[in-house]
């Protein structure tokens, strides 16, 4: 059951992502944004995260790795940013190489 959170899956070897409906409920995307592809995400990384998360990518190349977590702002539909956490659960072919990540996003609440 999804509480609210963008669950997604990405193909490593594609670059393809599918998102469910909520990353436009959640996130305020039109429909009609290009949001399929692992270049639109990086894009709407905060750019003061996208050494971290490039830095958290690289972990995939270990294969004993098959949890993947990260904090990053993510930009929103109205071009303000918000702290999500990314959880993702890494799947591995015959050779341990990572092929995919299924995951979500979830906004990070911080106390007033």
């Amino acid at each position: 059951m999804n509480d609210g959170g963008v669950l997604y899956e990405l193909d490593l070897a594609s670059g393809r992502v599918q998102w469910n409906e909520q990353l436009y409920k959640t996130y305020g995307y039109d429909k009609s944004e290009p949001v399929n592809s692992m270049e639109w995400w990086a894009d709407h990384i905060h750019p003061d995260d996208a050494m971290l998360l490039n830095q958290t990518m690289d972990k995939l190349m270990d294969p004993s790795v098959t949890e993947w977590a990260v904090e990053y702002r993510m930009q929103k539909g109205d071009k303000t940013y918000v702290l999500v956490r990314d959880n993702a659960t890494v799947l591995r072919d015959e050779d341990g190489r990572a092929v995919r990540l299924t995951g979500s996003l979830t906004p990070v609440v911080t106390p007033a």
